[in-house]
């Protein structure tokens, strides 16, 4: 019996950006298919991701996510040498 791996959907919110000096790959992805809600994690320059441990119904709804963190918290939530799990609005170290 043979196992499908499950395509991964990348949304066109994805990609590289900068903000204060410091690159963000900021990325949004889902298993492909409708019925399948958006992820997303971000990764700053030489850092660990951190990653939202919610799901979101459009991958609009995930990238205002990532800006709304970015305002609230500021660039440095998001450079880590840790993983971090965060859950809209809420910031808790992985291990």
């Amino acid at each position: 019996m043979s196992t499908q791996i499950p395509k991964i959907e990348q949304s066109r919110m994805s990609g590289y950006l900068k903000r204060d000096g410091v690159r963000l790959d900021v990325k949004i992805y889902r298993i492909a298919g409708p019925d399948h809600r958006w992820n997303m994690e971000v990764v700053a320059e030489n850092g660990r991701p951190v990653i939202w441990d919610c799901q979101f119904a459009t991958d609009r709804d995930a990238y205002y996510e990532f800006q709304r963190a970015v305002k609230e918290d500021g660039i440095s939530a998001l450079q880590t040498d840790k993983a971090l799990f965060r859950q809209k609005g809420r910031i808790g170290q992985g291990s």
